[in-house]
């Protein structure tokens, strides 16, 4: 916190001398405490005790009203750093597929056996999300359509509440990964960004949708835009479970990815296809993007201030009130 008018605060000195006049000084005279019904017996003696509490209430807020007087008047302001960059980063677009076999549970962290890989993709999305800066991300997620969820954006607050939303078979029963491809694709054509790139984020074929993954590919080459595929899955025959409605539905598949389609679409687009077979694998994967995939941008940190006398303001006419409440009203005093 800084101050506007930092000479205020120097009637601070005034404060020590001001108690002591005011509650010390013996020629002041003195003050009767005394209750205004005459209480019989022991309460007499207990309401006494409760007179002084009050007016030791009193006399605290209103010193501590005038000091947060004083400090209203000095113009307090807070001050936040932000960084401010010359030039722009990366425009990233994650395309997640959110096909009902992405609720298979073989990747996944450590021991959270409920975790599938849906849950494990936004888990590391997040992690790769809060650790990027000045990069534009938009969020797309498929099934037999294409839901997108944000824009290019550098609002991450927002960005990672969209990641956490993300739910199997929103999208419909498919993996239309064409149709993923060329969505994000439409975002990205007119930006002006030094680099552009996808990350596609899928666990199977493609199945379904009006576009096919290397017609998405073709055009994401023609617009510079490079496509980083991860593919999710193991060698093996998974049985899985997951919600359809008001069903639980239990099916068996093969858990592998189309390595071959992947690796063609990674290849025309300039870009590279990872393969992930854990979780260990999931999050090195994004760190190879990130070695492969970064702008340097220049920025200067600045300070930016924002008043905050108001608050000082209200708090002391706040404690000043109360005071001459407790002493006028509550105590009745005279004078």
């Amino acid at each position: 916190m800084v101050f506007d008018q930092p000479v205020y605060l120097f009637l601070f000195v005034f404060l020590p001398l001001g108690i002591y006049f005011y509650h010390f000084w013996n020629k002041r005279g003195g003050r009767i405490l005394l209750p205004i019904v005459d209480w019989p017996g022991e309460k007499l003696r207990i309401s006494q005790y409760f007179i002084v509490l009050l007016v030791l209430i009193g006399n605290l807020a209103f010193w501590i009203g005038f000091s947060t007087l004083i400090i209203a008047l000095a113009g307090p302001m807070e001050v936040e750093k932000v960084k401010v960059y010359s030039s722009r980063g990366l425009d990233i677009m994650l395309v997640v597929d959110q096909s009902p076999s992405m609720a298979i549970k073989d990747v996944r962290l450590g021991d959270v056996e409920d975790e599938n890989r849906l849950d494990s993709a936004k888990r590391v999305l997040s992690d790769f999300v809060k650790s990027r800066e000045n990069d534009s991300i938009g969020l797309i997620s498929f099934g037999t359509n294409a839901f997108v969820r944000v824009a290019p954006t550098v609002d991450y607050s927002s960005l990672l509440r969209e990641i956490d939303d993300i739910k199997l078979l929103e999208a419909g029963k498919s993996s239309a990964i064409g149709v993923g491809i060329a969505s994000a694709c439409r975002f990205l054509r007119d930006s002006s960004a030094e680099e552009k790139i996808i990350i596609l984020i899928t666990d199977g074929n493609n199945i379904g949708g009006d576009i096919q993954p290397m017609t998405a590919a073709e055009i994401s080459a023609s617009l510079g835009i490079k496509i980083y595929s991860i593919g999710i899955g193991t060698n093996s025959t998974e049985s899985f479970s997951y919600r359809d409605g008001d069903y639980i539905v239990e099916a068996v598949a093969d858990a592998n990815f189309n390595r071959e389609l992947l690796e063609k679409i990674s290849m025309v687009s300039g870009g590279k296809f990872i393969p992930v077979t854990n979780y260990t694998t999931f999050e090195k994967s994004f760190e190879i993007i990130d070695s492969l995939e970064s702008v340097k941008s220049d920025y200067v940190i600045k300070n930016i201030t924002r008043p905050i006398h108001r608050r000082f303001l209200v708090a002391s006419l706040i404690l000043v009130f109360s005071s001459i409440f407790i002493f006028k009203v509550v105590l009745l005093e005279v004078f």
